[in-house]
């Protein structure tokens, strides 16, 4: 009975079952950021069987469209792949998402296939200070919080501002990078970015780059170009479908209202057109705008004026309602015909009617694909000291003015500053 208990009593030790290594078993799978030069993504695995295929799998933020890879490496049993996205070549944003996973085979057919992981390419240069507001990220690095608030302010009031007009949030993050300098930002954009390049925004990624620097002068740029860009982040994220873009009369006109106060120098540009019967039909306005620099203020003049007749006369929900058909898809006529019950050249009639202008619509201006920039459009915003009388087109008779520009192209979009001499 004794020995019974004993044994009864006695720790039970069960042999364990042995499990089985993974035929393919991963080491190390590591992302190195050396923003803007380049980013490498380094893999180590080891196998049963000789490692034969290894294939780099990525996509940017939450675009669907999968990018994939088979970088070069010598087989073995055990493995060292390295793949390299390219800066010089194959340039991304800093803020960029990079989401990647890699897949190996071996000889015997076996399959790994590592867990998904994300890298924020941020760019290294610099020591990052980051505020925020809702899904607006502001970062930057020269300048105290006061200075980054200011602009953060600007941003979260001109989304204040598209809400009233077109009942649009913000639907996804945006992240709002501040350069110190316009040299810094040149090292953060690709290659053949233009020297006089002030800004750039990438509204499929959600990223705007603008050089703000704690000038009086560097600060009013950024405080117009936060908004400005914002909206067109914005209005990409409300209207963004397979077939097409919105007008981009109707883009530029909310970024524009989205600014604030129209400057002097458009409300001149409009005047002068409706005194000499010179303005723009909203059909050629649908499209990139000219490179001629009165003509791209006129443009943006009658963008911002536009808009404004439509959320005057109709009210921010048809505003709202026009974004909402380019949603669906729709040719322009057909988005103005189901939002406003007016053709585009009905609207122009009622819009030009309200400016007490009876007269057709001007020829629709050459656009200049001869320029350094192929195919784009230019807005000249005034300066501060630049009146309703400065004539629209460089060189503005005001010495050593820095004149802040905008190129729009596509869905995206380059703010340059050019320096005017008298």
């Amino acid at each position: 009975m004794w020995l019974l208990l004993a044994f009864l009593l006695l720790p039970m030790v069960w042999p364990m079952p042995v499990l089985a290594a993974e035929p393919i078993r991963l080491l190390a799978s590591e992302a190195h950021n050396e923003f803007p030069q380049r980013v490498a993504f380094d893999l180590k695995v080891e196998g049963d069987a000789e490692i034969t295929s290894a294939t780099f799998y990525y996509h940017i933020g939450d675009s669907p469209v999968l990018t994939y890879a088979r970088p070069e490496f010598s087989p073995g049993r055990q493995a060292t792949v390295e793949y390299v996205i390219k800066g010089q070549q194959d340039y991304l944003p800093p803020g960029a998402e990079i989401n990647y996973y890699w897949q190996v085979e071996d000889a015997a057919g076996h399959e790994l296939k590592t867990e998904p992981a994300t890298l924020v390419l941020d760019d290294v240069r610099f020591q990052w200070k980051e505020i925020a507001a809702g899904k607006i990220v502001l970062r930057w690095y020269k300048g105290d919080e006061e200075f980054a608030r200011d602009l953060l302010k600007a941003g979260t009031e001109a989304l204040d501002k598209l809400s009233t007009d077109a009942g649009v949030q913000v639907e996804k993050p945006v992240k709002i990078l501040i350069y110190g300098s316009q040299q810094d930002l040149l090292g953060a954009l690709e290659p053949k970015a233009q020297e006089w390049t002030g800004g750039r925004s990438f509204s499929e990624l959600g990223i705007i780059l603008i050089a703000g620097d704690t000038t009086d002068s560097g600060r009013a740029f950024a405080r117009r170009a936060v908004p400005h860009e914002l909206s067109h982040v914005v209005i990409h994220q409300a209207t963004e479908n397979p077939y097409g873009d919105i007008p981009h009369w109707l883009d530029e006109g909310l970024a524009m209202r989205a600014e604030g106060t129209v400057e002097p120098m458009y409300s001149a540009a409009l005047q002068r057109a409706i005194r000499d019967h010179k303005l723009i039909s909203l059909q050629s306005l649908g499209s990139n705008f000219p490179a001629d620099t009165s003509l791209a203020a006129l443009s943006y003049a009658e963008s911002e004026s536009v808009v404004q007749f439509i959320v005057d006369r109709y009210g921010p929900e048809k505003m709202a309602r026009l974004l909402a058909v380019f949603r669906e898809g729709s040719t322009y006529d057909d988005a103005t015909k189901q939002a406003l019950g007016l053709s585009i050249n009905e609207l122009d009639a009622a819009w030009r009617k309200s400016l007490g202008v009876e007269d057709s619509p001007a020829p629709a201006p050459v656009v200049d694909t001869g320029s350094a920039v192929s195919g784009v459009a230019t807005y000249v915003p005034a300066g501060p000291s630049v009146g309703a009388t400065a004539p629209l087109s460089l060189p503005i008779p005001v010495a050593d003015l820095w004149v802040p520009l905008l190129i729009v192209i596509g869905g995206g979009a380059v703010l340059v500053r050019l320096r005017a001499r008298r």
